[in-house]
């Protein structure tokens, strides 16, 4: 009976988590990234806290990473806490963009200059 569960429910001798983690990029949101990794290390054994948290780093889209690195995190906690803040930081950056784009930049006037100029 055992077994039977093992080969039934049991991952396969093809399963590779430590290879997946290696792999693992942040495409969804964090969170979805976050579930993901720690499925993988909880399935993996032996491997290095550094380590792991240089894979987590690693996997973050490309915007986020170099935030996330350039802060240098020493815990996975801190590296979670450090992107969670980058990621709001560009998507306000975004929205600000975003917000600038959708009005009329060029109706943007400055009557003081504008009064100095037809004087002349």
């Amino acid at each position: 009976m055992l077994q039977a569960l093992e080969s039934c429910f049991a991952s396969s001798y093809y399963d590779d988590p430590q290879g997946a983690i290696f792999k693992l990029q942040h495409l969804g949101t964090i969170n979805d990234y976050l579930s993901e990794f720690e499925k993988l290390v909880n399935r993996v054994a032996k491997l290095a806290l550094q380590f792991l948290l240089s894979c987590f780093i690693s996997g973050l889209n490309p915007e986020l990473c170099r935030e996330v690195q350039a802060f240098q995190p020493m815990s996975l906690s801190q590296a979670v806490a450090l992107e969670k803040l980058q990621e709001d930081k560009l998507n306000d950056k975004r929205r600000s963009l975003r917000s600038f784009t959708h009005g009329n930049p060029t109706a943007i006037t400055f009557p003081s200059i504008t009064a100095k100029l037809s004087l002349k």
